[in-house]
């Protein structure tokens, strides 16, 4: 957790010696849950110094190694993006992207996993993606990403708001200009809402 969030604070010297300090106990005692946290952290670390190509191994063997959680799936499609690998991006968004990306379950990692791939398909420029994406993350765009204790990026709408700006619809294209106004409308739409008044609780007086 103080490593999460030294990561999040940008002090990153101090994150690498919290990072290498937990796994040495985690690695002994909870070697299921400490190896991806580690390698995610390692990860999120490694891009912030600009080294990310040194962890692509680990990131690589997570999929590998965890079939079980989906979302590791999603961070080599962002390394990927980040080294200039589109092929490569595109060929794991189109494996993920069926049905609406259902096969991510709707969990505390969710967000996680979705705001990487929806940074990959940024990069990458996938016009087939960045709108189904968009779609799924835009009723939580008042929510933080977190996924305890991998990592912590950010507010979910920088991620609403590079999708959005990588939607350039032709002028001309009637269906793909209504698409984009549904979009933005449903966008408007949102952040106009009120939050519901909290019900006022009956308090019963206090007897002497």
């Amino acid at each position: 957790m103080h490593a999460m969030l030294a990561l999040a604070a940008g002090r990153l010297s101090e994150a690498d010696a919290l990072i290498r300090k937990a796994y040495a106990f985690g690695e002994r005692a909870q070697p299921e849950a400490a190896v991806p946290v580690y390698r995610l952290q390692r990860y999120i670390l490694n891009d912030f110094s600009g080294q990310i190509e040194e962890v692509e191994p680990e990131i690589r063997d997570l999929v590998v190694e965890y079939p079980a959680r989906p979302v590791f799936r999603c961070a080599p499609a962002r390394l990927h993006a980040v080294l200039g690998r589109p092929s490569e991006v595109t060929e794991t968004l189109d494996e993920l992207a069926a049905d609406d990306f259902s096969i991510l379950p709707f969990d505390q990692e969710w967000l996680f996993g979705m705001s990487l791939l929806a940074e990959a398909a940024v990069v990458v420029g996938d016009a087939d993606a960045a709108p189904i994406l968009y779609r799924l993350l835009l009723p939580w765009a008042a929510l933080n990403v977190v996924d305890q204790a991998e990592g912590i990026r950010g507010s979910l709408s920088r991620y609403l708001g590079m999708l959005a700006a990588s939607m350039q619809f032709p002028a001309n294209c009637r269906v793909c200009c209504r698409s984009r106004h549904r979009l933005v409308a449903d966008y408007t739409h949102f952040r106009s809402r009120r939050p519901p008044k909290r019900p006022k609780i009956a308090r019963k007086p206090l007897r002497g």
